[in-house]
């Protein structure tokens, strides 16, 4: 970014325009949080991308043939960290799907923000239009999905 636009997009002087995005990504973060996956279902115990990439979080070994090194070593420090913190909160036993499925809401909480940054520059600043098309694809069916799962697409 170069000197005239803040972290958030907005440019100098227009506080006001960060507010959409802000308002745009809360709402997000809170449908993926209350939608995140939590369990299996059982054709999923028979193998597949869920289960491969679970199983690689937390064992920090290759998930397939192309092994994704970097979302799996971070999936592996986002979940044994998290693991960790809610076991010195009191947890003891805390359910592993729901930490290693967040690692993906993470990754789609920073896609949406930079889509909506791009879209904001795209639009020459037309907040409302970025904001519109930012929320539509924040709940298209497979940016949902891979937001809520442990999958490497978000």
């Amino acid at each position: 970014m170069n000197d005239d636009t803040a972290i958030l997009g907005a440019p100098k002087g227009e506080k006001l325009r960060r507010w959409p995005l802000l308002i745009l990504l809360v709402l997000a973060l809170l449908l993926y949080l209350l939608t995140l996956d939590n369990g299996f279902l059982p054709r999923e115990l028979e193998g597949g991308d869920l289960i491969t990439h679970q199983y690689a979080q937390v064992q920090a070994r290759p998930s397939n043939a192309p092994g994704y090194p970097l979302y799996t070593m971070g999936g592996w420090l986002w979940f044994h960290g998290l693991r960790g913190l809610l076991r010195l909160a009191g947890d003891s036993s805390p359910n592993p799907i729901p930490l290693l499925s967040s690692y993906s809401t993470l990754w789609a909480f920073v896609a949406l923000w930079l889509f909506y940054l791009i879209l904001y520059r795209l639009s020459q600043g037309r907040w409302w239009l970025a904001w519109l098309i930012s929320a539509f694809y924040a709940v298209t069916y497979f940016f949902w999905y891979y937001a809520t799962t442990t999958e490497q697409y978000s």
